[in-house]
């Protein structure tokens, strides 16, 4: 057996010991992370559907079909790293691509002020801001290296609290959308940081921030 073979066994080993390893991981993170997400939103109303998306490594999605106000409906999904497979890990990372948290809500009344916070250049955040050219949004940077952009009826209170709640979760927010159209709220965080705090506090923040639309 030549060194190319060895290193070629090695590898394999080494690769296959990884994905056992990190499977485990990645399971155990998925439980806990369900967990999480179902005592924050429980205050919110009655889970009516909750579902592995792939397995209890990849990731899930909870569902409230009849929830508490400001809200009609809410979608919540999580999708974890891929971290079985190093090679693909490797390069969602330098992608910066993290564990996440995907929220989508309906509210009981469209909201009258369009709201779109997101990292300046990034594609969907700027494609958000040029979909009506003729009704053109305001835009300022705010600390946490995000900028936030508003149209329509302006709400100061509103302006401030999605402010001080991307304040308090900096660089953790990717994305925050609201919007008339349904789904009226969307909204893509790291998963790591947002654990940091109560799942509790973490969806009460997002009800009062929405609670008079």
């Amino acid at each position: 057996m030549d060194t190319g073979q060895q290193i070629v066994i090695i590898l394999s080993i080494f690769l296959a010991a990884w994905y056992f390893v990190f499977a485990v991981i990645n399971r155990k993170r998925g439980l806990g992370v369900y967990a999480w997400m179902r005592t924050g939103l429980k205050q919110l109303g009655e889970i009516s559907q909750a579902a592995w998306i792939g397995s209890s490594g990849s990731g899930g999605r909870l569902v409230l079909e009849n929830p508490d106000k400001p809200f009609q409906r809410i979608e919540a999904i999580y999708l974890l790293e891929s971290r079985e497979i190093l090679p693909l890990w490797i390069f969602n990372r330098l992608r910066g691509k993290r564990d996440q948290i995907i929220l989508k809500a309906t509210l009981r009344g469209a909201p009258a002020a369009e709201i779109e916070a997101g990292k300046a250049g990034e594609r969907e955040f700027e494609s958000a801001l040029t979909r009506d050219l003729k009704n053109p949004y305001s835009r300022a940077a705010i600390e946490g290296g995000l900028d936030v952009a508003w149209r329509g009826v302006h709400s100061a209170r509103l302006q401030q609290g999605v402010r001080e709640f991307l304040g308090r979760y900096p660089g953790q927010v990717r994305r925050l959308s609201l919007q008339k159209g349904k789904p009226h709220l969307i909204l893509q965080s790291q998963l790591p940081d947002v654990r940091s705090q109560p799942a509790e506090q973490f969806f009460k923040e997002l009800r009062e921030l929405f609670q008079d639309i």
